[in-house]
């Protein structure tokens, strides 16, 4: 019998939004890379020519997948395999 407990669901729904252990992966490597490069998050979403710097925090955080159309765009700054984000 499933649990429908508030601790069951609420369980569940945060690793639905964080996307699992692949996207906490990279949402770790994410910040750790921006931090020793010296980017800021508005510095970085600047670079990026991302409007909002929360998207930056809120990719860093794992709550949002890194959208495709930046997978280069992102990288490049960072000097980071571009492919890095498939194989995450």
């Amino acid at each position: 019998m499933p649990d429908h407990s508030a601790r069951a669901i609420t369980s569940d729904r945060s690793t639905a939004t964080a996307g699992g252990p692949n996207r906490s992966n990279l949402a770790a490597r994410l910040k750790d890379v921006r931090l020793k490069k010296g980017y800021t998050l508005k510095a970085l979403a600047n670079a990026l020519g991302v409007e909002h710097h929360t998207m930056i925090s809120q990719m860093e955080l794992g709550n949002v997948a890194v959208p495709s159309n930046l997978w280069v765009t992102l990288a490049e700054p960072l000097n980071l395999d571009r492919y890095i984000w498939v194989r995450l």
